[in-house]
């Protein structure tokens, strides 16, 4: 089993909420469930791998 540090769960749960945000909006705009799914799994991919991005950028910053 896979344990998750407090980065990678704050992470992981803003992805998630921002995906069913935008899955939201999605699906009342297009009146259309497959296209909420659709933008649901986008933005959480992109949410998390901005997240993911930021967080080996300038939080873990190898010290020499």
């Amino acid at each position: 089993m896979v344990r998750l540090d407090r980065i990678e769960f704050v992470k992981l749960l803003v992805s998630v909420f921002a995906g069913i945000f935008g899955g939201n909006i999605a699906r009342n705009y297009f009146g259309d469930q497959i296209a909420g799914l659709f933008v649901t799994v986008v933005v959480l991919v992109v949410c998390y791998g901005a997240l993911d991005f930021v967080d080996r950028r300038y939080i873990h910053r190898e010290t020499k």
